[in-house]
């Protein structure tokens, strides 16, 4: 990496700078460094006084600034600490480059003093004074401001975005065109999507401000930052000839501030290639791939610029070289396995005609590596809702690596999201059959241990997914079998975790050792192996209750609960998966209302069946049995994982979209469904969107995340003839029930005023008159859903709703 190094002095003949090739990862101290310097010095000056280190003082200087200086006080300080000061990283400016030191060192006599050309004649005493008083005063402002910036810059870093954008304000009341606060205004609108209105209030009036004077290097970078920022917006909004009219004016600017040398060059170079490419004007195109092709003189280095070859990767598709394009994209997410572009830009390739086959020529399987590639692209494939494309990639990382649980097990999801559950089950099925011998636990005293051959075996003999369920008992004892077909009962009250079981006559864990053995921590944590293999046993039994084979469940439950004691699940990568198993297990406990036979399709189900479509709380309804009018009603789930109104907006490209409409076309038309929806915006959307200045006020949030939500339904509505409900979003979490509240106030007036569905009157019926309200316990389940207890109350204003 390249490293200035400055040497000043009074005699301006012997000023000199050089620019040093340090390597970040050697970690030189600043003393060699600096001999390297003195030796190079010393040659190219040959002076009677050579320059040596214990004369001369030693300053860092970041950003070109000389007023922030600081002298070092020891010369065997290591380079990288300098780089990774807090304190500069707080205050450090949104340009980084992983090709030069983010600060420079400056070299300069002991005692050096700069000499002060044309100083004034002395002033009276009087006028000395009041001159130290307005310094002072001005003096105190500058350092005010300079805290301010620092800590609006800190409040960026952690994207705290509404409390920094109070300071950039506050700092414009007093210097109305403040460089730092235009740009990182602009930047918090821009992060919204508001470009138009970053460009009009913020960068553009920055850069006509300040684009055209000459000014130090650090305030420059700040300068150059709003023209980058000016451009990114016109190219966003597809007003690209305004995008290279600003790309030619940054050109002259920074040839005029000295700055040409610097990465700023290449990143304009490569805006300004982006917005001629895609004018889509021929003569245009041609210079943009020139402006590349001298970014990327050969593209089979070992270091290129990734943003100019990401640029080069989607001309070279759209002419045609699929496989080459697909390479270098490939080559960029390796060093940007995070970018939110480049990831964008992988699934446009790789949803187009035979894509995978050059997928497979850039990643041979068999290679050790080849597994891991492949399930790394199917999980950015699946985030994008390129399904298809992510199931054949998890097939082929599977092919690679059968042995691998965490493949099999994601293989499983992305079925699970496209709704092809007979699928996701076979999946995972074949993943046991194949790697029988492995297995969760270890078999000590007091920990149990599971094989993925057992498991399944007790799913064959039960014939788990297509006929009757007979002699799940791994002892073949039918009695024994129906004395136990829902012996599943709650042993211990934990809220974070439903620990539940069943226990066979023959089984070492007798239930009255449960309690002792929850209150245990384990000896060791489960391996990632382990973890990913229990995840796989779980998930299992998530498809199994969603199809309504609910009648193996017992058996299930009852090899799996030891596997789970004394570990913190919830604290692991496989979260989710317990999540969900808890819940059904803890579910399982509770017989009242629940149908265990498993109900057929038929040409009747809509018209005795209610369809429950929504996110983990439809759980608490799922297979339980209501009365309306006299009429047995069956809740069926129609499960929509993590989905939030938020994601169901045009722009949107998340995979629960995808999974709301798959779900939505396997409920068959002119259904009754309720929908459950928005628990997720309240925990996990609103606050953190206003936080981040996406909305001005929580109620304006809430607001129109419901409209999003209700636009979709009537779509929904007119396209499959539903006759739908909503149910109020569920008040169980302590921290957000306030939020909850003022969500369903609003969603309920929100339902009242549309003619496409009715509103399930019933939510203050939940909650205590406490202030502020509680749930009432009887409704309490596992400290995150619902009790079933609480279904009398949506029967009663189900039955309420269904007869306006």
């Amino acid at each position: 990496m390249r490293l200035y190094v400055h040497y000043e002095s009074s005699d301006e003949s012997q000023t000199w700078t050089k620019r040093l090739n340090v390597d970040k990862t050697k970690h030189y101290t600043v003393r060699s460094v600096l001999c390297s310097f003195v030796r190079a010095y010393n040659l190219k000056f040959c002076s009677k006084t050579p320059l040596e280190l214990e004369n001369v003082d030693v300053y860092v200087e970041f950003d070109h600034n000389a007023t922030c200086r600081r002298r070092l006080d020891t010369f065997d300080i290591l380079m990288n600490f300098i780089d990774d000061l807090e304190t500069h990283q707080a205050n450090r400016l949104l340009l980084p480059s992983d090709e030069t030191w983010s600060f420079e060192l400056v070299v300069v006599p002991k005692n050096y003093q700069k000499i002060v050309i044309d100083a004034e004649s002395p002033v009276s005493l009087e006028s000395q004074k009041t001159c130290s008083i307005q310094q002072s005063k001005s003096a105190s402002s500058d350092l005010k401001l300079s805290d301010d910036l620092k800590r609006a810059a800190r409040y960026m870093i952690q994207q705290k975005y509404r409390a920094a954008r109070e300071i950039y304000t506050e700092v414009l009341m007093k210097e109305a065109q403040n460089p730092e606060a235009l740009v990182a205004l602009g930047e918090i609108l821009m992060l919204n999507g508001r470009h138009e209105k970053a460009i009009r209030q913020y960068f553009i009036k920055c850069w006509k401000e300040h684009g055209l004077e000459y000014m130090d290097k650090g305030r420059a970078r700040v300068v150059f930052t709003s023209a980058l920022r000016l451009v990114e917006c016109y190219i966003a909004m597809k007003k690209f000839d305004e995008a290279v009219m600003i790309s030619n004016e940054m050109e002259t600017f920074l040839r005029d501030n000295g700055l040409k040398k610097l990465e700023f060059g290449k990143q304009l170079k490569v805006l300004k290639a982006q917005a001629l490419y895609h004018s889509k004007i021929f003569e245009n195109q041609e210079q943009a791939i020139f402006l590349l092709e001298h970014l990327l003189p050969d593209l089979t280095a070992s270091t290129l610029n990734l943003d100019a070859l990401l640029v080069y990767a989607q001309i070279a598709h759209d002419r045609g070289k699929k496989s080459e394009a697909l390479s270098m994209v490939l080559r960029v997410l390796v060093k940007k396995p995070n970018d939110r572009a480049v990831k964008m830009t992988l699934v446009s390739f790789l949803v187009q005609t035979d894509s995978i086959d050059c997928l497979k020529e850039a990643v041979p399987l068999g290679s050790p590596s080849a597994g891991a590639a492949y399930a790394f692209i199917a999980t950015v494939l699946k985030d994008y809702s390129a399904v298809d494309q992510a199931i054949t990639c998890f097939q082929l990382a599977q092919t690679n690596s059968p042995e691998n649980a965490s493949y099999a097990l994601n293989h499983a999801h992305v079925l699970e999201i496209s709704c092809r559950y007979a699928e996701a089950y076979d999946v995972l099925i074949l993943f046991f059959r194949k790697n029988r011998t492995v297995s969760v636990g270890n078999g000590e005293i007091g920990v149990e241990e599971l094989f993925a051959g057992s498991f399944v075996d007790i799913l064959d003999r039960a014939n788990a997914w297509d006929g009757t369920h007979n002699a799940v008992d791994t002892s073949n004892s039918l009695d024994r079998d129906k004395a136990l077909h829902w012996s599943v009962d709650c042993v211990s009250e934990d809220a974070e975790n439903a620990k539940v079981t069943t226990v066979s006559l023959d089984s070492k864990f007798k239930a009255e050792n449960f309690k002792i053995a929850f209150s245990k921590k384990p000896s060791s944590m489960l391996l990632a192996a382990d973890l990913d293999l229990l995840a796989c046993f779980f998930t299992v039994v998530k498809i199994l209750f969603l199809t309504g084979r609910l009648a193996i469940l017992p058996s299930l439950v009852r090899v799996l609960e030891p596997m789970r004691l004394g570990f913190e699940l919830h604290r692991t990568t496989i979260r989710n998966e317990q999540a969900y198993y808890a819940c059904i297990a803890q579910l399982l406990t509770i017989n009242k209302l629940l149908n265990i036979s498993r109900p057929q399709l038929s040409l009747q189900t809509s018209l005795d069946s209610i369809y429950v479509c929504g996110d983990s709380h439809t759980l608490a309804t799922a297979w339980r049995e209501l009365c309306l009018r006299g009429e047995s009603i069956l809740l069926r789930p129609a499960l929509v994982t993590g989905l939030k109104h938020w994601h169901l907006r045009n722009e949107s490209t998340f995979y629960p979209k995808f999974n709301f409409w798959r779900v939505i076309t396997n409920i068959p038309c002119k259904s009754r469904v309720i929908f459950l929806f928005g628990e997720i915006d309240c925990r996990d959307g609103i606050l953190n969107a206003v936080n981040k200045c996406k909305y001005e006020t929580i109620q304006e949030g809430m607001a129109h995340t419901i409209d999003i939500f209700m636009n979709v339904l009537s779509d929904v509505v007119k396209q499959y003839q539903f006759d739908a409900y909503i149910h109020p979003i569920v008040p169980v979490l302590d921290e957000t029930r306030s939020l909850v509240l003022q969500y369903n106030k609003i969603f309920q007036k929100r339902v009242a005023q549309s003619s496409i569905c009715k509103w399930l009157d019933f939510l203050d019926e939940l909650i205590t008159l406490d202030d502020p309200p509680k749930l009432r316990p009887e409704y309490e389940l596992d400290g995150t859903h619902l009790h079933p207890l609480y279904l009398s109350k949506l029967e009663t204003a189900l039955s309420k709703a269904s007869s306006r």
